[in-house]
């Protein structure tokens, strides 16, 4: 999409993983120097990379290494401009049916270009107190499936917690609560709950699973941490 090769010329990231394009494809793009007078601004030719559907026969996994400097913080943060990205949209955040009006540079007295104000920023870092640190607070919502147990049932719709708290500290709509006060009968509780309250003594805890998941997920992130995607 074009959109997508603003971007990908824009950052020029070292790697660019692609989902949802249903096959298998690598690619080494160069970036070439359009800039006359910059004699040493060369860039770092992208690797892409797209993998096919997680199904048997398929090309739809791939361990990459990336060297990371042993002093890196291991800490997951928010990016500052994107958070000031999403509170400046969040007028188009709707569960309405109808097609969203979207403006654009044909426009006139209305704002399109949503590249942050420096007053946004500063708005947004004195709402998070400048520490953009993703606190370790994830729940585990939805049941995890066991292949033993047969078909899977219906899937239901979840509060998440954690979207709740990040919505609510940057003053913006949570697109899941209002996706769930639109059908309360499709609504479950908490796996998190239900263990809290049913668990036997000797059973692994839920926190435990979570802290795993966590762990897990904070170590994938880390490993993309040089990634951009395009979904």
């Amino acid at each position: 999409m074009e959109i997508f090769l603003y971007y990908f010329q824009e950052l020029k990231p070292r790697y660019w993983f692609a989902a949802h394009m249903h096959c298998s494809f690598s690619a080494l793009v160069p970036h070439p120097n359009n800039n006359e007078d910059a004699e040493n601004d060369d860039f770092e030719p992208t690797r892409f990379l797209a993998l096919d559907k997680p199904i048997s026969g398929r090309h739809f996994l791939q361990v990459l290494e990336f060297d990371v400097d042993e002093n890196a913080s291991m800490c997951l943060s928010y990016d500052p401009v994107w958070l000031a990205i999403l509170k400046a949209t969040d007028a188009f955040t709707s569960t309405n049916k109808a097609k969203t009006y979207m403006p654009s540079h044909h426009t006139r007295n209305e704002r399109w270009d949503f590249r942050p104000t420096e007053e946004e920023l500063n708005e947004v870092k004195e709402l998070f107190g400048d520490n953009f640190v993703i606190p370790m607070n994830f729940q585990m919502t939805a049941e995890p499936h066991c292949s033993q147990e047969g078909p899977v049932a219906e899937e239901l719709y979840y509060r998440n917690p954690q979207t709740t708290e990040f919505c609510n500290k940057l003053g913006i709509k949570d697109l899941n609560e209002m996706l769930c006060a639109l059908s309360m009968q499709g609504l479950g509780v908490p796996y998190y709950l239900r263990q809290q309250s049913s668990k036997p003594e000797n059973d692994v805890s839920v926190t435990d699973r979570s802290e795993v998941i966590v762990f897990f997920f904070v170590c994938f992130k880390k490993v993309l941490k040089f990634c951009s995607f395009s979904f």
